[in-house]
């Protein structure tokens, strides 16, 4: 019963991080946070991050009317609505989105084009809203500042209102509290270690699998908003706009 409920919430949380062991603890010094410098971006009450919005539609034509629909992955407004509630979430961290740039496709490329085509836009927080695929058996994919495809995160129709926000904090550095990296799991003091996805002390943060299924706001503790901070003035500095922009 309990290998059922996991499996199941990994498909409804659709998270595959590109961090975490499942063998041992082990420190990693690509998971560590980057040291500040002169040249990082300064720290500040908000950091308006330059977002670009890719969303897959398809078109689908019965011959015998010649009737067209058009299915999009998502709609604009559910867009806008998911990164107000992550800015919720991350309010402590300072996080604003601003999209300067929407795109529909019609054609459904491999997953590595997408990591291909976010790093074209190295500037830019890029969210692919893609179709369900059946050969993907999860909702969102974030890579982290310390992969090998740095950039962008996808999501796909079937995710849930929570998701956008996780994945955001694997971008900006955020590993899963029930990780094993280093002797924390996660490389944050403050989110006591505990090896289950769905329980124990952090059951409602918003890196644990156990969120998605939860109807309240979701929490990040301070040690986690100081990881983010340093990953996004250092490694994500240039998504972050000088100016403060009009909303979307």
């Amino acid at each position: 019963m309990k290998t059922y409920l996991v499996l199941v919430l990994f498909l409804l949380t659709g998270c595959v991080a590109q961090s975490n062991s499942t063998k041992s603890f082990y420190d990693d010094t690509r998971y560590k946070m980057p040291p500040i410098s002169e040249d990082d971006f300064p720290k500040q009450d908000f950091y308006y991050i330059r977002t670009r919005i890719v969303i897959e539609t398809a078109q689908i034509q019965w011959p015998e009317t010649n009737e067209k629909i058009t299915l999009k992955a998502v709609t604009k407004k559910k867009v806008e609505d998911s990164l107000l509630l992550a800015e919720k979430i991350y309010k402590d961290v300072g996080l604003k989105f601003h999209v300067d740039q929407y795109v529909f496709m019609n054609f459904q490329p491999k997953i590595n084009h997408f990591w291909i085509d976010a790093t074209r836009y190295s500037d830019s927080l890029s969210f692919y809203f893609l179709l369900p695929r059946a050969d993907v058996p999860f909702n969102g994919l974030g890579s982290g500042p310390w992969g090998a495809c740095p950039w962008g995160i996808i999501l796909f129709a079937t995710a849930n209102k929570w998701t956008l926000a996780h994945e955001v904090g694997h971008y900006f550095g955020l590993l899963h509290p029930f990780g094993k990296i280093g002797k924390e799991g996660d490389c944050v003091k403050d989110t006591p270690v505990h090896t289950s996805m769905i329980g124990g002390p952090n059951i409602n943060n918003i890196m644990m699998y156990s969120t998605f299924t939860n109807k309240k706001l979701p929490f990040i503790t301070a040690g986690q908003i100081e990881r983010m901070q340093r990953f996004l003035r250092t490694k994500r500095k240039l998504t972050i706009l000088k100016e403060v922009p009009k909303r979307f």
